[in-house]
C-alpha cells in the first residue's frame, strides 16, 4: 500500500535515504536529495580558487523544509546559521532552492552561496566540515499503544502497520524482516507539495491509519508536537550491509578545493559544539554520541560546557513537549 502526500519536499536531516543509479548514488535526508558521484575524483579538482565570499555568510538552503530551515528562518539549522554568522562576524545570507536533484547545481556550485548547513559525511559531490552531530532514523509509535517492541525484528511487528518513506534506507529493514506485507509507503515527490511526509505519517499514526513509522529522528519531535501526540522513540539498527546503516555523522558541505573555507569552519565548529548542541536540543533532535552503536535515547540533553558530543540517555524516549524554539505558523519538522 501506498499513501501519495501532497508535501514539501523537505527533510533530514541529515537531518538521508539511499538510492542507486548507474553512475551516482542519490542520499536523501529526511526527504532532502543530495547527488553523490560514484566515479572517483569525479566532483573534486586538482586545483581550485576559493570562490567564498569574505564579507557574508552566505548559506544554501529550502525555503520550505521545517524542521531544518524556511524563509522565516525556524529551523534548526537556520539557528545553526546564525550562530556561525554570529561568530564569524558576518551577515548571514540565503541561496533558497527546493532541496532536490538540481539543489547543488543551482547553489553551491553556481556559486552564489558558500556552505550548505546539514550534510552526511561521505557525499562525494562536496567537502565535507568535520561532523557536528550524529543522527539516527528511528522506530516511532503512539505511547498508549501498547506496543512493546524494541526493535524492528520483533515477533510482534507481523501483527503491525508500518509506515515508511518509499526509497529509503529503512526499506532494506522491511525486507529483511519480512514486513512488506505490512508495509505503508509513503512517497516523496520532488515538486511542490501540500503536506510534509513526516507530518502526513505522524497523523496517520495518531488517527492509528498505521501502527508504527519508521523516520528520520530529527522530524518526529517536531511534526509529534503540532499533532499534539506523545511518542516513543527508538534508534533503528544499523543493517549489516554496505549503504545500509541507520545513523548518519552531519557536516557541513563546501565546494571541492576550498580547504582553507572548510578549515575555518572546522575551528568554528569545535568550538560552538556546545551552543550547536544546545539548538538541536531545544528541537528535540534525537541524537547519539559520536562513537559507538545506536541506544536507546530519550533525546538530548543540553551539554556542559565545552562538551563536544551530544547526550545520549539510555532508555526510550518520548517526543520532548518543545520542539522548536519558533513553530511554523500553522504547523500541520526531521532533518
Amino acid at each position: 500500500m501506498f499513501r501519495s502526500t501532497e508535501s514539501s519536499p523537505f527533510s533530514n536531516l541529515f537531518r538521508y535515504l539511499t538510492l542507486r543509479a548507474t553512475k551516482q548514488r542519490c542520499l536523501f535526508f529526511g526527504g532532502a536529495v543530495f547527488v553523490v558521484a560514484m566515479i572517483p575524483g569525479a566532483a573534486s579538482a586538482t586545483t581550485s580558487i576559493e570562490a567564498v565570499d569574505p564579507t557574508h555568510f552566505r548559506v544554501c538552503a529550502d525555503p520550505n523544509n521545517l524542521p531544518y530551515s524556511n524563509k522565516k528562518g525556524e529551523g534548526f539549522e537556520n539557528k545553526i546559521a546564525e550562530l556561525f554568522a554570529k561568530q564569524l562576524n558576518r551577515p548571514l545570507t540565503y541561496s533558497w532552492q527546493p532541496l532536490g536533484p538540481a539543489f547543488l547545481t543551482n547553489t553551491l556550485n553556481a556559486k552564489i552561496c558558500d556552505v550548505v548547513i546539514g550534510v552526511p559525511a561521505g557525499a562525494a559531490s562536496m567537502l565535507n566540515t568535520n561532523p557536528y552531530y550524529r543522527m539516527t532514523y528511528v522506530m516511532v509509535y503512539r505511547k498508549d499503544s501498547g506496543i512493546k517492541a524494541t526493535s524492528i525484528a520483533d515477533p510482534a511487528m507481523k501483527k503491525l502497520k508500518i509506515g515508511v518513506v518509499a526509497g529509503t534506507v529503512t526499506n532494506f529493514l522491511i525486507d529483511e524482516n519480512d514486513l512488506l506485507q505490512n508495509m505503508t509507503g509513503y512517497s516523496i515527490r520532488n515538486d511542490v507539495q501540500i503536506q510534509p511526509v513526516p507530518d502526513q505519517m505522524i497523523e496517520d499514526l495518531k488517527n492509528k491509519v498505521i501502527d508504527v513509522a519508521l523516520m528520520a529522528g530529527p522530524t518526529v519531535s517536531y511534526w509529534a508536537k503540532k499533532e499534539q501526540l506523545d511518542v516513543t522513540m527508538m534508534p533503528l539498527e544499523n543493517a549489516k550491509r554496505p549503504g545500509g546503516r541507520m545513523d548518519y555523522f552531519i557536516t557541513m558541505g563546501v565546494r571541492h578545493g576550498e580547504n582553507d573555507w572548510k578549515r575555518e569552519l572546522n575551528d568554528a565548529i569545535r568550538k560552538m559544539q556546545p551552543q550547536i548542541n544546545e539548538i538541536l536540543s531545544s528541537y528535540g533532535v534525537p541524537i547519539l554520541k559520536m562513537v559507538g552503536p545506536p541506544v536507546q535515547i530519550s533525546g538530548p540533553e543540553q551539554p556542559a560546557a565545552g562538551e563536544s558530543d551530544a547526550a545520549t540517555p539510555p532508555k526510550e524516549s518520548s517526543a520532548p513537549d518543545k520542539a522548536g524554539a519558533k513553530p511554523a505558523p500553522g504547523e500541520a519538522p526531521p532533518k
